[in-house]
């Protein structure tokens, strides 16, 4: 599942915003010396977790 919605994300936005994106949105909610290395990965596996909850802001910007 994991890997099918993060294609999904592959296919409608660049990957770089995607990153970016995601990012932003966990230092918004978090100390930036929280920040998990596997944010900083260009294929983050927890991108699941992250993802949970903001896929209407996403639909939005899309």
């Amino acid at each position: 599942k994991t890997e099918f919605l993060y294609e999904f994300l592959k296919s409608s936005f660049n990957e770089i915003i995607i990153k970016e994106l995601l990012l932003h949105d966990y230092i918004k909610t978090t100390r930036r010396s929280n920040i998990p290395n596997f944010l900083r990965r260009d294929y983050p596996p927890n991108i699941k977790t992250i993802v949970k909850g903001k896929m209407d802001e996403i639909k939005c910007i899309w």
